[in-house]
């Protein structure tokens, strides 16, 4: 059984493959903590697995998606969610792009 403390302890390894193979529950929490716990560790497997969440039917794990994507700071993230941010219709949901993009380009400023 996955948990918060499962979770948290595979993202102070950096064990992106465990955390990857619990995105496969339907447990709708767990899935938003393993995407907040994957844009810590980051990296292309990290934003190959949260990628396809960017278009679940769930507003909050495509949001917590989009953000993740934001912390990841790679460069297919920010093409991704720019991609996203001109085929979004939802208004809620552009502004969490618009967010994902500032923290992209704020952890860049920083780097």
């Amino acid at each position: 059984m996955i948990n918060l403390e499962k979770i948290q302890k595979w993202a102070s390894k950096g064990n992106a493959k465990k955390l990857i193979k619990a995105l496969k529950t339907s447990d709708s929490s767990i899935i938003t903590s393993v995407l907040e716990a994957l844009s810590n560790v980051g990296g292309e497997d990290a934003v190959n697995a949260i990628t396809p969440l960017t278009e679940s039917p769930d507003k909050a794990i495509r949001g917590t998606a989009m953000k993740a994507l934001g912390k990841c700071g790679t460069t297919a993230s920010e093409t991704l969610l720019k991609y996203y941010l001109n085929k979004e219709t939802d208004q809620d949901m552009i502004g969490v792009i618009k967010e994902a993009i500032k923290i992209f380009e704020d952890n860049h400023k920083a780097q």
